[in-house]
């Protein structure tokens, strides 16, 4: 398993439709499965900590299965702004 963030976000499974917590995985920040709020602060190391200077960062994500119809893999977007993940 490879290491990576995930976001928690209300929303709706591009599949079913239907409301529910997603998790969104993503791979920026240190990686060491962090799991994240809206509005959290990204945790950087020091190998990558130049990256936190960027003012606008919109990132691919992939969400795992939801709980409704199981369906993974789907494709969502994250975005930075000031180092909070929104």
């Amino acid at each position: 398993m490879g290491l990576y963030s995930i976001l928690n976000v209300e929303g709706t499974c591009y599949n079913c439709n239907k409301n529910s917590v997603l998790k969104i995985q993503f791979k920026y920040g240190k990686l060491r499965n962090y799991v994240y709020q809206l509005n959290d602060e990204i945790i950087w190391d020091k190998k990558n900590k130049e990256m936190r200077m960027l003012e606008l960062v919109v990132l691919d994500g992939i969400a795992e299965a939801c709980k409704y119809c199981n369906e993974d893999g789907l494709p969502y977007f994250c975005k930075k702004r000031s180092n909070k993940i929104n």
